[in-house]
């Protein structure tokens, strides 16, 4: 059984506003991944020319349908603190998540900036 990789933008270079709400990736609605059989996220987080005072975190949240209960996997990534810090994270999707999503925040003092993508794997 052949299985291709099928790539989705969840955040190209977003900023994430310091001590601002939590910002929900790429949407409210997340990305469908019901036609796939797992795969997994690519995250990168910037900081700027002068580091938040408290890291971002982000949680990776799963549903079975854009309407139903967002549920966060996993323990919440932190990023690293610094100046010009580049933190990057590569998480698994289960197999049973149905729409997948991030929710991202908790930065203070400074913007940081976000850029996420979701690699799934299809039957060809």
């Amino acid at each position: 059984m052949a299985f291709e990789t099928q790539a989705d933008t969840i955040a190209s270079a977003v900023t994430v506003t310091a001590g601002a709400a939590d910002v929900t990736l790429p949407s409210a609605t997340g990305i469908d991944t019901q036609l796939t059989q797992g795969g997994y996220i690519d995250i990168t987080v910037t900081n700027g020319a002068t580091g938040p005072t408290l890291p971002c975190d982000i949680g990776i949240q799963v549903a079975e349908s854009t309407t139903d209960t967002w549920i966060t996997v996993g323990d919440l990534l932190v990023a690293d603190l610094g100046n010009d810090i580049v933190t990057r994270f590569k998480v698994n999707i289960p197999t049973e998540a149905q729409n997948v999503r991030l929710l991202v925040g908790g930065n203070t003092a400074q913007d940081v900036t976000i850029s996420a993508a979701i690699n799934s794997f299809k039957r060809a």
